[in-house]
């Protein structure tokens, strides 16, 4: 079962609060699949990868660039991955802008040659359904469900992204 995080209204995080990160387990998974709490914002600090719209993707590597996001998801979502991590930096990634789970950008963008399987991966959705529906083509691509975070935002007026160290946030 995919992990998920959904963002709950009014909640804000807290400063000096850890955020999750895209390796992180949630304890005893088999009872708990689900957490809710304040919105994730990634510190977009440093050299940084932007994927600019719906359609678009980049692999990045981490040694170069301290993070990858996207603007504007509105009604699409953000797929982020991260894999190879040495000491406590991830030295792979991918982010892809996505505008829909049936599509063949999709079908591509999770293929094991842009996402290795083993990878951690998080999804940034909208509320509603997709999250699921989004797990569940990751899985049946060959992704470990374990491995995979479900963030739902409230709103589609963001952006999002991941870091070196496998924290991802809104932007």
């Amino acid at each position: 079962m995919a992990k998920t995080y959904t963002v709950d209204r009014g909640i804000r995080l807290m400063p000096g609060v850890r955020q999750i990160a895209v390796a992180d387990w949630i304890p005893n998974p088999n009872q708990l699949s689900a957490v809710r709490g304040p919105r994730m914002m990634l510190d977009a600090v440093g050299n940084g990868l932007r994927v600019v719209g719906a359609g678009h993707s980049t692999p990045i590597n981490f040694q170069a660039h301290d993070y990858v996001d996207t603007l504007g998801l509105a009604n699409c979502f953000a797929v982020c991955a991260a894999w190879t991590k040495v000491g406590n930096t991830f030295q792979n990634g991918f982010l892809a802008h996505v505008s829909s789970p049936h599509a063949a950008f999709f079908a591509n963008a999770i293929a094991p040659a842009n996402i290795p399987i083993g990878a951690w991966i998080v999804v940034c959705v909208g509320t509603g359904g997709w999250g699921a529906t989004i797990a569940n083509r990751l899985v049946l691509a060959g992704h470990a469900a374990d491995h995979i975070w479900i963030y739902t935002r409230l709103t589609n007026a963001v952006g999002f992204g991941i870091d070196k160290f496998g924290q991802f946030g809104e932007i």
